[in-house]
């Protein structure tokens, strides 16, 4: 068998467009887990979404979540890029230079402010790990030894290029997007790929023997570290062009394809 493990973004990916994972999906990732193929949750979500989702599948493996800056197997810590009070302030000027409204990854849970959007929108876009706060002077204080990554959002494309070339220019930080309505922030050394890299070493899994499948901008640095790219169809020109392979879209069980493909035919 060639490949030993297989890391997959969720939205855009593993998730339809309502969100759900087809059942098929489950069930390719459930032969393949039981080959003893390590297929991995590697997301910009956060540990507790993608934690529910994983479960659901009936799978235990490790958890790259926050893009890249929390690793979790079961019980174990593997990684936790924490951004600095100094700098998450920093962040936070930005946004509201800009009128972004602004999602604080922690380990825990996700903070936002609760006048900037009301709490059945904020759950319809990240679930229901969501914490309100009055201020987000609190509510970085409260979780200053836990935040893992900003995301701002707004419906303004160009804003959010603005604030992702400022954003950009902080020495400090790793910018990346999902889509172009947001950008999501985590400090230096903080990508989907040093994570899946990091995962790698620990296994002791060859970089050829690693497969990543993904479809936006925030999974570029892990197909480039991958054996074998998969790109989505559904997936961005951007992504498409470096993939060593396309399969189909996300509301047609494109992960599927690919685990049957090069793991299952095997």
């Amino acid at each position: 068998m060639k490949y030993k493990l297989v890391c997959v973004d969720m939205d855009g990916t593993l998730l339809d467009s309502s969100k759900n994972i087809k059942k098929r999906n489950i069930e390719v990732i459930q032969k393949a887990d039981k080959r003893g193929v390590k297929v991995v949750l590697t997301t910009g979500r956060g540990y507790p979404f993608a934690k529910e989702f994983r479960d659901k599948m009936g799978i235990s493996t490790p958890i790259i979540a926050s893009n890249g800056a929390y690793i979790v197997d079961g019980h174990e810590v593997m990684l936790k890029n924490v951004i600095p009070m100094e700098t998450a302030n920093t962040i936070l000027s930005v946004m509201e230079k800009y009128k972004v409204k602004t999602f604080i990854h922690t380990t825990d849970d996700i903070i936002y402010r609760e006048k900037d959007m009301n709490k059945f929108l904020a759950r319809k876009l990240f679930g229901n790990t969501l914490k309100g706060v009055k201020s987000f002077d609190i509510g970085l204080q409260d979780n200053k030894d836990k935040m893992l990554k900003f995301i701002g959002i707004s419906v303004s494309s160009k804003k959010m290029k603005k604030v992702k070339e400022v954003l950009r220019k902080i020495d400090n930080l790793e910018v990346v997007s999902s889509n172009k309505f947001n950008c999501e922030i985590m400090i230096k050394g903080s990508s989907k790929g040093e994570a899946v890299r990091v995962m790698a070493k620990k296994y002791n899994i060859k970089q050829e023997e690693v497969m990543c499948i993904g479809d936006n901008e925030n999974d570029l640095s892990m197909l480039q570290y991958a054996g074998c790219a998969v790109a989505m169809g559904n997936g961005s020109k951007e992504v498409k062009e470096i993939a060593d392979y396309v399969t189909s879209s996300n509301n047609n069980c494109g992960v599927a394809q690919a685990i049957e493909k090069f793991i299952l035919a095997d």
